[in-house]
C-alpha cells in the first residue's frame, strides 16, 4: 500500500484527482498541497512514497526540491510534462523520478507510479535522446574544464632555477657538472631534480628531458595545421 502527496495550485484538478487515487486498491491514502511550502510540510509530517507535482503550477520544480531536500527517498513524479528537451531534463535535474506526459491518462499513471516505485523512469526514445545529449554535453563541458586546468607544457610550472637545470639535464650533464656550471652544491642541484620530476610526473631525470624533447616536436607540428 502507497501513500500519495499531490502538488497543485489549482483545487479543482488536485482535490478530483485525489478521489480518482483514493479509489486505486493499492492506495492507503492521498493527501493534497497547494504549493512548494505546503508540498514540503506535508511531505515532512506525512513521508508520503509518491510525490505527484503538476508543472503547471507555479514553481512546481522548486516544490520537487523542497520535497526531496526532506524526503529524498520519495519517488516524485511531473504530470503534465511536455516533450521539450529543456523541460524534460530541468525534471530530471530537479529529481524528478519519471514524467507523465501532458496527454497521459490515469491508466498511464498508474503505470508510471509502479515504475517510479521501482527506480525506472520510463520515457519515449525522444526524451531518452534529450537526456543522453545532456549527459554528453555536461561529460564534455567538465573534459574542457578539467584540460583548462592542467598546463599543456608540464615545464610551465618549474622555477627559472629548475628550468636552468632541465635545460642542462636534457644535455646530458651530472648532477656535478650541473653545480659546477651554476655555482651551487650538488645537495641543491639534487632537490631541485627532484623537484622536477614530481612536478612533470615522471620517475627519472631521462624520462623528464625526453619529456621536454618531445614536446618540442608536438608543438611546430600543432602549430602547423
Amino acid at each position: 500500500m502507497i501513500r500519495i502527496l499531490i502538488v497543485d495550485d489549482t483545487f479543482i484538478f488536485r482535490e478530483g484527482l485525489a478521489t480518482a487515487l483514493a479509489s486505486w486498491e493499492t492506495v492507503a491514502g492521498v493527501t493534497t498541497a497547494s504549493g512548494s511550502t505546503a508540498a514540503r510540510r506535508a511531505a515532512e509530517e506525512l513521508e508520503p512514497d509518491v510525490v505527484l507535482v503538476n508543472m503547471a503550477s507555479a514553481n512546481a520544480l522548486d516544490a520537487v526540491r523542497q520535497v526531496l531536500r526532506v524526503c529524498p527517498g520519495t519517488r516524485v513524479v511531473a504530470l503534465g510534462v511536455g516533450e521539450d528537451d529543456d523541460e524534460v531534463v530541468a525534471c530530471a535535474e530537479a529529481g524528478v523520478a519519471a514524467c507523465l506526459w501532458r496527454d497521459g491518462s490515469l491508466e498511464d499513471l498508474s503505470g508510471v507510479v509502479q515504475a517510479a516505485l521501482r527506480g525506472e523512469m520510463p520515457c519515449s526514445p525522444r526524451v531518452a535522446a534529450a537526456l543522453q545529449r545532456k549527459v554528453a554535453r555536461a561529460a564534455a563541458e567538465r573534459a574542457a574544464r578539467e584540460d583548462a586546468a592542467v598546463p599543456r607544457n608540464p615545464a610551465a610550472r618549474l622555477t627559472p632555477r629548475e628550468a636552468e637545470i632541465l635545460a642542462l639535464l636534457q644535455e646530458g650533464c651530472s648532477n656535478k657538472e650541473i653545480a659546477r656550471r651554476l655555482e651551487i652544491t650538488p645537495l641543491t642541484v639534487k632537490n631541485h631534480v627532484h623537484n622536477i620530476l614530481e612536478k612533470m610526473n615522471v620517475n627519472r631525470r631521462g624520462q623528464a628531458a625526453a619529456a621536454i624533447r618531445a614536446l618540442h616536436v608536438r608543438q611546430p607540428a600543432e602549430r602547423s595545421r
